[in-house]
């Protein structure tokens, strides 16, 4: 259970990164050399990219990012979307 969040937590970043610089899959998936089912499949949590997939993918947006090191970001964007989402609240 834990990979499977893991994975969608990795993807929904990774899917926000890519869309707040409106970059479309193709030219991610091109620059990757790999095909646009695989970035929707990185960014939806089917498959789990490797550290340097992540770090490759990031720097194609322009945007540094070390899911080690930026876990306090991941969990801001995850109460971003339950705000968005839902009646939850981050809790202070």
């Amino acid at each position: 259970m834990q990979d499977k969040f893991s994975r969608i937590l990795i993807g929904n970043v990774l899917k926000s990164i890519r869309t707040e610089k409106k970059i479309p899959i193709k030219k991610v998936a091109q620059n990757m050399d790999v095909s646009e089912a695989t970035i929707s499949q990185f960014e939806t949590g089917k498959n789990k990219p490797t550290n340097e997939k992540i770090a490759l993918f990031t720097e194609i947006c322009g945007q540094s990012f070390n899911f080690d090191l930026d876990r306090n970001l991941i969990m801001d964007r995850v109460y971003d979307i339950y705000d968005l989402y839902t009646d939850l609240k981050k809790k202070s």
